[in-house]
């Protein structure tokens, strides 16, 4: 641990000791760059139903990487990227971080760590926005990113979990494509029509797990969708999304239940310079994600606590909600307070609009018409030096 503070503190100084904030068409052949990434963060789930745990995330992540370009197109990354939550001693999450970017044209091609700071701009119930507080945010495998004209694609393997011969575990991996055709965009709209697949897999065939089921499934989810903005005035907007998402897996996975399902999501939000207010409405029929936000699942994900006896009640195992709704609500502040220093605000509400009893259970917890909210706050720092003349 010693050592690794050691080397966060030397990556940090060098940084710092350089005054040279680039610009990205600035590199220049065998340059060297110092860059620094950090998030402290504060998220408040205050969540009473049956399906999802209410909990609070206080911490913070640092990524010191250093960069060589040894041509303007092509760039070697590496660093290291530590997570940590107040209370506890140490790191949560020290993750060494490796890439390799190869930039064209039109697109880029990236080894090892991949890009990841909006989540592939997928939608929640597919993947969790939570997942960029913690040591999810770190994705490493393929990608490949395009944008030209009309069409933007971000395709990419995630390979989460790795395995060797007679290992005892499953290997993990998710692929997935975020992309978006731009239907129309003159002076005051802008029309989309978003894509979204995500491929999850759980197998292995050098595994030695044959004695208990080997869990191996793919699990399959897409979604299509249509995105509206307007501009009213200056620096007012509206934007409306809608998006129906299928998903169907290989075989009934324990956990998730239901091999099949499918959900409907909706947005209206309003933009006024920093601020965002919006409503929006989910449906789900058994709806299940590996990766999704726990609030959309159909499938309870909340932890058990309750004993009778000195025996365990498993109040919320296998419990199901396969018609689920829910009625949203968003206000965020966003603002760059400094240069490069980014602060971020955001209340998410959901209406859970009928009722749900946990059964199967001796100590059944009925909910009626839940009123569920959460609370986050984010102050982020993002900056390059350059090292070298």
């Amino acid at each position: 641990m010693r050592k690794l503070g050691l080397f966060f503190f030397l990556l940090i100084t060098i940084g710092l000791l350089s005054n040279r904030i680039i610009a990205q068409d600035s590199i220049a052949k065998n340059a060297v760059y110092f860059k620094l990434d950090n998030l402290n963060f504060i998220k408040n789930n205050e969540y009473f139903n049956n399906i999802a745990d209410g909990y609070i995330l206080i911490g913070a992540q640092l990524h010191p990487k250093l960069a060589f370009y040894p041509h303007p197109k092509a760039k070697l990354e590496i660093g290291i990227f530590g997570l940590t939550y107040s209370g506890l001693d140490g790191y949560q999450a020290v993750i060494p971080t490796f890439s390799f970017t190869y930039s064209m044209k039109n697109a880029k091609l990236i080894l090892g760590t991949l890009q990841n700071d909006k989540s592939h701009n997928i939608i929640a119930p597919l993947i969790s926005s939570e997942s960029l507080l913690d040591e999810r945010r770190i994705e490493n495998g393929i990608q490949y990113i395009f944008n030209k004209n009309k069409l933007i694609i971000d395709t990419w393997i995630n390979w989460e979990h790795f395995i060797f011969k007679s290992d005892t575990q499953n290997e993990e991996f998710v692929m997935g494509i975020s992309a978006k055709y731009i239907v129309l965009e003159v002076e005051k709209w802008h029309i989309g029509i978003p894509f979204q697949n995500l491929f999850y897999h759980r197998g292995g065939q050098i595994n030695t797990d044959f004695v208990d089921d080997r869990k191996v499934f793919t699990m399959r989810h897409t979604a299509l969708g249509i995105q509206l903005k307007h501009l009213l005035k200056t620096e007012q907007s509206i934007h409306f999304s809608s998006f129906y998402i299928q998903h169907q897996s290989t075989s009934t996975p324990e956990e998730f239940i239901y091999d099949s399902g499918n959900g409907f999501l909706t947005n209206l939000d309003y933009h006024y310079k920093n601020w965002s207010l919006g409503i929006g409405y989910w449906y789900g029929d058994e709806f299940v994600s590996p990766r999704g936000d726990d609030m959309f699942q159909s499938v309870s994900v909340k932890t058990d606590i309750h004993y009778e006896n000195g025996i365990l009640q498993e109040v919320y195992a296998n419990h199901t909600e396969p018609e689920r709704s829910l009625i949203l609500g968003k206000l965020s502040y966003q603002k760059e307070v400094l240069p490069n220093i980014k602060f971020e605000f955001k209340v998410n509400t959901y209406f859970q609009n009928y009722s749900s009893n946990s059964t199967p259970s001796n100590t059944a917890i009925t909910v009626e018409k839940t009123f569920d909210y959460s609370l986050g706050l984010n102050l982020s720092y993002h900056g390059d030096f350059k090292l070298n003349k």
